[in-house]
This record gives C-alpha cells, sequence and structure tokens, in this order.
C-alpha cells in the first residue's frame, strides 16, 4: 500500500514537471529584397490602432524605434537622425510587411 502511494507521488511530481514549459520566444524573421529583417518588439497604439512602435533589427544591425502608420502608410522615426520625418514606406520596407502580419 505505501509502495503504491509513493509510485503515485513520484509519478505525479514528475507529471507536473514536465508540464511546465518554458514561454516560446518566438522571432519575427523574414527575407525582403535579400535583408534578413527580425521585428524585435511591436507595440500597438491603444489611442490609434493603426499605428504600430517597433523596434528592428534588418542584416543584424539594429534600427532606431521607428513609428509605422499603416492608414498612411508612412513610417516616422521616434530616435536617430531622421526623427519626427515621416516618410512613405515601399513594398520592400519593413512596414508593408508589418501591416500585412497585423492586418489578419
Amino acid at each position: 500500500m505505501i509502495k503504491i502511494r509513493w509510485v503515485a507521488v513520484l509519478w505525479a511530481i514528475a507529471l507536473g514537471l514536465t508540464s511546465f514549459a518554458p514561454p516560446a520566444q518566438a522571432r519575427n524573421c523574414y527575407l525582403r529584397s535579400d535583408h534578413e529583417i527580425c521585428l524585435q518588439r511591436v507595440h500597438r497604439s491603444a489611442k490609434y490602432h493603426w499605428r504600430y512602435r517597433v523596434e528592428a533589427i534588418v542584416d543584424g544591425e539594429r534600427q532606431p524605434l521607428t513609428r509605422y502608420d499603416c492608414r498612411d502608410r508612412t513610417r516616422t522615426p521616434l530616435t536617430g537622425p531622421d526623427q519626427g520625418r515621416s516618410h512613405k514606406f515601399t513594398a520592400a520596407d519593413i512596414g508593408d510587411k508589418l501591416c500585412q502580419l497585423v492586418d489578419r
């Protein structure tokens, strides 16, 4: 009887230890115009749901924090030398892929 309890306890412990999996770390990387683009962090605006703040890495080089506007199809760097200047993005830009991913 005691032996059966120990087996049951050990079985419960083993089952409990194997059921806890660490959270998945998904890296959103893709190839676009011979460049590897990885989206590190994407934040959606609460007030303007079509705007996203993105931290990205292109070909292993960290890009400045940039706001992408999927409605107007513009990108605005929030840090760096072009801070605050809006630019239209093209089909080969990060913004095009970002807006495709979030428009599902």
